[in-house]
């Protein structure tokens, strides 16, 4: 699969801490911000459709803010029940704007 970068969000518009909804290529996301690294997973929480976009992040995981379910920033991955994990994309930072990598 090809990975194609789309410009999101400038770094500065993107706040420390909460979540931020995306739309993107025709999804949502859920983009949190921990300095200079931006991390990016699917918006919706599979636990009872919780928008994940609307909780907030430590330094590892990004926690559902209806139920606490804790998703890893990097994999997507369930803390909670590993077969609910979710969808997590590459970021990179080119000229302080934040680009999400999506296959196609």
């Amino acid at each position: 699969m090809i990975v194609q970068f789309h410009r999101a969000i400038k770094l500065a518009d993107l706040p420390e801490g909460p979540g931020t909804l995306i739309e993107l290529a025709g999804r949502q996301m859920a983009m949190f911000r921990r300095g200079r690294n931006v991390y990016a997973l699917d918006a919706i929480c599979p636990h009872k459709q919780g928008p994940l976009y609307a909780g907030f992040c430590d330094e590892n995981h990004a926690y559902c803010p209806m139920h606490g379910w804790a998703f890893d920033l990097v994999s997507g991955e369930c803390k909670e029940r590993a077969e609910k994990s979710i969808h997590s994309y590459e970021i990179r930072i080119d000229h302080d704007w934040v680009e999400v990598g999506i296959k196609i």
